[in-house]
Formats: structure tokens, C-alpha cells, sequence
């Protein structure tokens, strides 16, 4: 897709980045790490997504996250890494983010 190439150039998107983008995680610690990082390099922040808050997707995850007496937040939720994903899809093309998750969308439109 002509979107994962102009998003890997503009914001040096690693492998690994890359695939978090395109897929579902379990919003285990190396999930959450990941998205961190490409939310830093996108300029944006957890509470700029729009897929919300849910528990990470596996017991093992789970237990850890409230083992350190944090609360879940939208990056567990399985589905971020694709919505940062849209997000730095927006940010490359130049188009607003904020209606992303519009089924309307351009960003909508292209992946369909």
C-alpha cells in the first residue's frame, strides 16, 4: 500500500512498528513499549486515540499490568496500533486526524 510506504519514510518506522500497525497485540509490556514508541515519533499521545479502554487481551498480561497497580488504557486495547497507524497515515498525507475513525474517512476509504 502506498500508505505503509510514505508512513515507514516519513516517521522511520521500524519493522516491528510496522507490524503492530497492521495487525491486532495482546497489550502485553513489549506491545505497549512498541506503540509508546511510535506515538512518540507521530507526536501524539495515548489519550489522542479513539479505540478506547480495555483490558489487555491475555491473563498473563492482565495480571501484570494490575501486579504493578496500573490501570488499563487505549493502548491495551488490541486494536491501537492499528489506529496509530491510521493516525500517521493522516500526519504523512496531510489530512486532519481527528475523524480518523470515520467509516467516511480518505484514511477509511484507502484501507478498504
Amino acid at each position: 500500500s502506498h500508505l505503509i510506504k510514505n508512513i515507514h519514510g516519513q516517521f522511520n518506522l521500524t519493522l516491528r512498528e510496522l507490524a503492530i500497525m497492521a495487525s491486532s497485540h495482546s497489550g502485553g509490556r513489549s506491545h505497549i513499549e512498541v506503540l509508546s514508541g511510535i506515538a512518540k515519533k507521530l507526536g501524539v499521545r495515548e489519550s489522542d486515540l479513539t479505540c478506547g479502554v480495555r483490558e489487555p487481551f491475555g491473563e498473563k498480561e492482565r495480571y501484570e499490568l494490575y501486579k504493578t497497580g496500573k490501570e488499563p488504557g487505549q493502548f491495551h486495547n488490541n486494536c491501537s496500533g492499528k489506529h496509530l497507524g491510521n493516525i500517521a497515515a493522516c500526519k504523512a498525507a496531510g489530512l486532519s486526524w481527528d475523524s480518523v475513525h470515520e467509516p467516511f474517512h480518505p484514511v477509511q476509504l484507502d484501507v478498504k
